[in-house]
């Protein structure tokens, strides 16, 4: 996780947003935790505890990621070309470029920490976070997109002055 907090040099979240499309429910599936199965008794022979059709993941995010980030960017009062740098989830090379190229976000302001670190699944925004700062990309008063995909399918981002 990561805290950020305004402080005297004038940094604000500017917008956040949070959706969750059911038709990707079935994407991403913990079959495990809370009431209905718990890990500690144990789950039936041959269930997995965490199943993904990356497949069907991406294009039920690919599909509504574009309106979302305009909406986003929209609430924030900024443009694309506004955004200093995006932070986004690091889940796969390929939803890396993908996001890259027909979202127009510009390589040059993307952190792309993937092919160091792997897919961190919800560390690894925090982890580019700390990565885009330590490394200069990232600077008070930039403009700064984080973005993310979960189970569900979700999207969420927040658009933030630092």
């Amino acid at each position: 996780a990561a805290v950020l907090e305004a402080g005297r040099g004038g940094g604000a979240l500017l917008a956040s947003g949070f959706e969750t499309y059911g038709q990707g429910r079935e994407a991403c599936v913990l079959a495990a935790g809370g009431t209905r199965v718990n890990p500690a008794r144990g789950i039936a022979e041959g269930e997995d505890r965490f199943r993904m059709d990356g497949q069907q993941a991406f294009r039920v995010a690919s599909r509504h990621l574009p309106r979302f980030l305009r909406r986003l960017l929209l609430k924030a009062g900024v443009g694309l070309d506004g955004l200093d740098c995006v932070i986004p989830h690091q889940a796969s090379a390929q939803s890396l470029n993908h996001a890259i190229q027909n979202l127009l976000l510009g390589a040059e302001r993307v952190v792309n920490i993937f092919a160091r670190t792997g897919n961190q699944i919800a560390a690894s925004i925090p982890t580019a976070l700390d990565h885009a700062v330590r490394s200069g990309r990232l600077k008070r008063g930039d403009h700064a997109l984080l973005i993310g995909t979960s189970a569900g399918i979700s999207l969420g981002g927040a658009v933030v002055r630092f």
